[in-house]
């Protein structure tokens, strides 16, 4: 649509909607039927079939199919201190030696509103994130999170 950007090796499948607005910058790979909203950026990603993104930002990541991702999820990428990301593989610690990864998300997952991942952390299948959760660390598959805290106040 209208405004978008492609940059790089970028392959796109068969009957994928890219919204207006959009960043791609590869290399990427878009498999078939993946839909993205408005103001939608993926950088040097796989993204595979039936996944659908509102808005939001994507980098150096693996999605599975048939994800869904709410308005305004991001994935950090980079550590702070730009030092190399270091993933949990089983119960151990592991130097990926790699300056930049996002995440690496399971079949079936969906996030909800204003989420994000932070980087080199591992989202299983068939997951759920509720809005407004900021994931820290693995998800095994078929787990929610949800960091919901509510808070009233009584009026004057």
């Amino acid at each position: 649509k209208a405004g978008t950007t492609i940059s790089g090796p970028c392959f796109i499948g068969d009957n994928c909607e890219i919204g207006p607005s959009n960043v791609l910058r590869g290399p990427l790979s878009i498999e078939q039927g993946v839909k993205t909203g408005a103001f939608c950026e993926i950088k040097h990603s796989i993204v595979q079939e039936g996944t659908h993104f509102h808005s939001g930002y994507v980098g150096d990541s693996i999605i599975g199919r048939n994800c869904r991702f709410g308005a305004g999820f991001a994935t950090a990428n980079r550590r702070l201190d730009r030092n190399t990301i270091e993933a949990q593989v089983k119960d151990k610690k592991v130097d990926t030696k790699l300056s930049s990864l996002g995440v690496v998300v399971g079949d079936g997952t969906h996030f909800g509103i204003h989420t994000g991942t932070m980087p080199g952390v591992f989202v299983g299948s068939e997951c759920r994130v509720y809005p407004g959760t900021l994931v820290f660390e693995n998800i095994a598959d078929g787990m929610t999170l949800s960091a919901k805290v509510q808070t009233t106040t009584k009026g004057s």
